[in-house]
């Protein structure tokens, strides 16, 4: 007892002081150990929820608007030469023409082909608001709703036509001339409308 109480020698004391710092060392490289692994295991999550998005949007969503885009311009065609589409040998006889001009456009490049998507997107968007405008006008509803859009929407389109590279579709003019022609057309586009309201 009395030796056990007994105070303890330096060498003693250094070597019990020395164990302690390396017991607080391990634990505080363990403490660490675990923090990595635990961010790593949230990185690697991460990594693969980034990597599921990116397969939804680089290669689901084309696919998707290429399918549409296809069924589209079978039915558009189908719908000007009016031919029946109840049979599928007489969708096919649309549907191949069509897969060929498209794996001719595949070798384009990809961007190029998404920036045109994307303005024929805008130009159907212009058809289509004009379009419901003068069906509003017939049913006597209003149609300041799909007009003014339909406006400016056509502005915005002429203007980017007018604006843009030529390599991105466009003319290249002067900026500030571009803007001043697309809203000019969009203006006459409006006073066509009007027009045709009006003789009606």
């Amino acid at each position: 007892l009395l030796a056990e109480n007994s105070p303890r020698s330096a060498p003693e004391a250094n070597r019990l002081a020395t164990a302690k710092s390396r017991d607080s060392f391990v634990n505080s490289v363990n403490m660490t150990g675990n923090r990595v692994s635990s961010c790593c295991k949230s990185a690697s999550m991460t990594a693969t929820t980034g990597a599921l998005l990116a397969i939804v949007g680089v290669i689901a969503c084309p696919i998707t608007t290429g399918d549409t885009a296809f069924r589209s311009a079978r039915l558009t065609i189908a719908d000007i030469f009016q031919i029946d589409q109840s049979a599928i040998k007489k969708r096919l006889w649309i549907s191949i023409p069509l897969f060929v001009v498209g794996f001719f456009l595949s070798q384009v490049e990809f961007a190029t082909i998404w920036k045109y998507l994307g303005l024929s997107n805008q130009i159907l968007a212009v058809v289509v608001l004009w379009t419901g405008a003068m069906y509003l006008v017939k049913v006597n509803k209003p149609h300041w709703m799909l007009s003014l859009p339909a406006f400016f929407m056509t502005t915005v389109c002429f203007t980017y036509l007018l604006v843009a590279p030529v390599a991105k579709g466009g003319l290249f003019l002067n900026v500030n001339a571009g803007y001043g022609i697309g809203l000019l057309l969009g203006l006459l586009a409006y006073g066509w409308f009007w027009w045709t309201i009006r003789k009606k």
